[in-house]
This record gives structure tokens, sequence and C-alpha cells, in this order.
């Protein structure tokens, strides 16, 4: 069956149930609290406000690599619950 072919339905079902695990994925939660709590500090702690968007880069350079990796593992980890149903 080709893709194209698929009701929108089901594009609708599958991007609910995506979101909707996201979501509940505790690695999004605690990305989303230190990406936050960090931007705040960079912001407070930096002296001066030119220092504010390299301290941003240097912080989201390092999240969003160690987010990446921790959702993978996260996400491989849920797959295989679900391997008896395939």
């Amino acid at each position: 069956m080709h893709l194209a072919r698929l009701p929108a339905s089901v594009y609708r079902a599958l991007i609910r149930r995506e979101v909707i695990t996201t979501f509940h994925n505790r690695f999004v939660q605690i990305f989303a609290v230190v990406a936050w709590a960090g931007s705040i500090a960079v912001a407070a702690l930096s002296g001066r406000p030119e220092a504010v968007p390299y301290g941003l880069l240097l912080l989201f350079l390092y999240l969003v690599p160690l987010f990446g990796l921790l959702v993978g593992v996260s996400a491989a980890h849920e797959e295989r619950d679900e391997r008896a149903f395939l």
C-alpha cells in the first residue's frame, strides 16, 4: 500500500499518538524545565546584555544533542514493548 493513499484519519491518529507520547515523556518535561531555568540563569547571571545570546547559544548547543539522545533512547525502549503487536 502506498503511503499517499492512506486516509487522513490514519495520519491524524498517528500524529495524535506521537504528540501524546511526547508530552508524557519525562525527558521532554525535564528538558523544558532545564531549558527554561538555564535561560533565566543565563539572562540573570550575564554581566552585560550583549553576553546573553552567546550564553544561550552555549546552553542550547549542550542541551539539544543531549535531549535528542535521551528521546531516542526512550523511543527505542518504548518500541520494544510494542513489538509483540507488530
